[in-house]
Order: C-alpha cells, then structure tokens, then sequence
C-alpha cells in the first residue's frame, strides 16, 4: 500500500470514528453509511505493502456494492469477503 494512501486513511478513520461520536450519527440515516465508511478504512489502513490486487479488489467491492448488514461485517474480517455496504436512497 503506498504510504500516502495509508495516511489519508488513518486521518479520515479518525475524523470518521469523531463524526460517529457526535451528535452527527444520531441521524439514522448518517450512522450506518458512516458505520460503513469506517470499515472500509479500516480494510483500506490494515493493507500492508505486499497486499495482493485481490484484497484490494475485495475492499473496491465493499465499497462499491449494494445494502449489507451489520452481522456480515462483523462476520468477515479485512481483506475477506462481505456483502455490500448501505447507500442513502
């Protein structure tokens, strides 16, 4: 993973993880897609250098598909494959 990308991630992790424990995730509709921005970062920070363009592919995937629920990301750690995550209709 290149160290640049790994940065932007930590720091938007952080700010992501201070959005969720403000008055902001109260929203029902903000909490799960901020829930669901956080475990991406999460996947996206414990890529490590040597990571296959599969992990990366599963992460793009997650990103990119359609609803999931919470018991499938607590189910499939990093890097292993999950449903979907929410969109806002």
């Amino acid at each position: 993973m290149d160290a640049q990308l790994g940065a932007w991630a930590r720091q938007l992790l952080s700010n992501t993880r201070l959005l969720l424990d403000s008055p902001v995730a109260n929203d029902p509709q903000r909490r799960p897609l901020l829930e669901d921005l956080e475990l991406v970062l999460v996947q996206i920070v414990q890529l490590s250098p040597g990571s296959t363009s599969q992990d990366r592919d599963l992460i793009e995937k997650d990103a990119t598909a359609g609803p999931c629920n919470d018991e499938a990301a607590h189910r499939h750690p990093a890097g292993s494959q999950r449903g979907g995550l929410r969109t806002l209709k």
